[in-house]
């Protein structure tokens, strides 16, 4: 997943800036900042994810790893099936707007 990400981005990326040239640079910024968004959103929830699995796996070669350890990184390692659609789903703009629009209307009622 890793590695398909990481070329989507590049493969996106490219073509915005391609698409930047040909309409000019304006049209596509946001885009840009939103796909850095994206993307480094979901490296950072693979890391979160994966890192603490894939330290287990290789220790559990070596040394006698704890339980806690174990059962952390297994908890871990399950969380992506949370954390991938919630990503991908907060910089969705029709989300983002119904959170950003409901958020301020109970603000406003509670105060």
């Amino acid at each position: 997943m890793f590695v398909t990400s990481l070329w989507t981005f590049c493969f996106t990326k490219s073509y915005f800036k391609a698409q930047s040239v040909i309409a000019g640079e304006s049209v596509y910024a946001s885009k840009k900042k939103r796909l850095f968004g994206v993307f480094g959103s979901m490296l950072i929830i693979y890391g979160i994810c994966f890192v603490p699995a894939v330290v287990y796996l290789i220790a559990f070669l070596f040394v006698d790893v704890p339980v806690w350890y174990s059962f952390t990184a297994f908890i871990c390692y399950l969380f992506i099936t949370v954390a991938n659609p919630v990503i991908q789903s907060y910089f969705r703009p029709e989300i983002k707007s119904f959170f950003v629009s409901h958020s301020l209307h109970h603000f406003h009622i509670c105060c």
